[in-house]
């Protein structure tokens, strides 16, 4: 605007008098209706420099930003002050949004905008951005900066290839039932992702599946007959949920009875198992084929035991294994295996699967028998041996079993 215009504009005699007497905003907007859109930006900076808030001297800078020329030295001090507002916050505020975040990023582009770029750098390491800052830094020529940020980018990379690996070994390993191995490498990916949550997911739910009681419970996929086994020393028997077999009778306690596991040995190493019945002192007592029992009595090779007046146990005692069926008071038919720590069970004559049963350390074991291969949720396994976890489902020669 020529000077005579300007003394002809009431506009511009009003915004000479407002900035003159400090009225910044008020000035702008005069100097936008006289068309000055340099002194609009000029006002909009002044008055950011007096704001007290943190969020209104950034909105007034942004003001400032609108009007200024692009290239001009006007643009370049307001997209630097601008920048440095914006990182200023984040310093004292932190990035805990991703609004946060993208705050930053602005002023990482605004300082790349005016050809800063040290400055940039720093704010792009501040985003955890490195590859970003790595090639500011490089334009810059700041040599200290870049090798301190390229050595973050092979560290990055290395955690990104173990944690890339540790997966893979979980996914392996759980397919193929060593499910120890796959905790562990579950485990070792929480440790090294930066996003816990679908790694800490997978732990949990796969922890939450394991079983290391020294108890299983095993049926048809199909239906039919349900198989608790159980490789402990006391196997208790019970209303309470606790109770390793759950009887619904109201004749039956709480704790009504126990199955006690006393191995022995004979014939050199082979060992040999005793098994005892118990009552935990119940209010129907316990009857061994007819009579009334107190404290341990050796089980023989065949026989009924009764719990309370309505449920009923046929048992089977063999060298290293009792089985036993469940007549009356479980809720389905039911079969109870107990065996010591050291033994396995036929699963054939119960659950007409041609494997075998065995546990390690409270953990179960199946395995395929007769060199077939088993399935284990689909998938065909190179060993024939799998450590169970609720909700699998194992299959050898077509026939399925689902672990309870």
């Amino acid at each position: 605007m020529s000077i005579l215009r300007r003394l002809l504009s009431s506009d511009y005699r009003r915004a000479v008098a407002a900035e003159a007497a400090s009225d910044y905003l008020l000035a702008a907007r005069c100097y936008a209706l006289a068309g000055e859109r340099q002194k609009v930006a000029e006002m909009h900076l002044l008055r950011a420099e007096r704001l007290a808030s943190r969020s209104e001297e950034i909105a007034a800078l942004r003001d400032a930003l609108r009007w200024t020329p692009e290239g001009s030295s006007v643009h370049k001090r307001t997209c630097r002050a601008l920048a440095e507002a914006l990182l200023a916050r984040a310093k004292a505020e932190g990035m805990a949004t991703q609004k946060d975040r993208d705050a930053v990023h602005e002023a990482a582009m605004l300082l790349q905008l005016i050809e800063d770029p040290l400055a940039a750098g720093e704010a792009w390491e501040r985003l955890g951005d490195d590859e970003q800052a790595a090639r500011a830094y490089e334009q810059a020529g700041a040599i200290e900066q870049l090798e301190r940020t390229l050595g973050r980018i092979r560290e990055q990379g290395r955690v990104a290839t173990e944690l890339r690996d540790a997966f893979r070994t979980y996914e392996l390993a759980h397919a193929g039932g060593d499910r120890v191995m796959a905790v562990d490498a579950l485990r070792t990916c929480c440790a090294l992702a930066v996003e816990k949550g679908e790694y800490r997911r997978l732990l949990d739910r796969l922890e939450s599946r394991r079983i290391s009681s020294g108890r299983v419970g095993l049926r048809g996929a199909r239906g039919g007959v349900r198989l608790l086994a159980c490789a402990k020393a006391k196997v208790t028997l019970g209303r309470e949920p606790g109770c390793d077999l759950v009887l619904r009778s109201a004749s039956v306690s709480r704790h009504h009875a126990s199955i006690v596991v006393v191995s022995g040995l004979v014939s050199g190493s082979e060992s040999e198992a005793e098994f005892f019945i118990r009552d935990e002192g119940s209010h129907h007592g316990t009857w061994l084929c007819g009579i009334p029992i107190a404290g341990d009595v050796r089980l023989g090779d065949r026989g009924e035991v009764a719990l309370g007046g309505d449920c009923v146990l046929s048992f089977l005692v063999t060298r290293d294994l009792f089985r036993a069926e469940i007549g009356r008071g479980a809720e389905s038919a039911c079969q109870l295996v107990v065996l010591p720590p050291s033994a396995r069970v036929d699963l054939f004559p119960i659950l007409g699967i041609y494997a075998t049963l065995e546990f390690d350390d409270g953990r179960p074991y199946l395995a395929a028998c007769r060199g077939m291969p088993l399935l284990l949720n689909g998938e065909k396994l190179a060993g024939g041996r799998a450590q169970l976890v609720r909700e699998d489902v194992v299959s050898v020669d077509g026939v399925e079993v689902v672990v309870d």
